[in-house]
């Protein structure tokens, strides 16, 4: 990840309880994805994780990247 660089544009924060909800956008090799951050916080603290994200764009750009050659 860090050779890759991503940039990060968050587009909306929300919580609810220990539930916290990052929607971002994240530019990465010349391709932008949407990708969602659900942060379970216990005694201020991050407990879990999970990411969900569309890998499309990077994947486009590759293959047509690979028709290049």
């Amino acid at each position: 990840m860090e050779r890759m660089r991503p940039k990060y544009t968050v587009k909306k924060a929300f919580a609810e309880s220990g539930d916290v909800c990052v929607l971002y956008d994240l530019a990465i090799s010349g391709a932008t994805i949407f990708g969602c951050g659900w942060y379970r916080v216990e005694n201020g603290r991050i407990r879990s994780l999970t990411v969900l994200f569309d890998p499309s764009p990077l994947l486009e750009k590759k293959t047509a990247a690979g028709q290049k050659s």
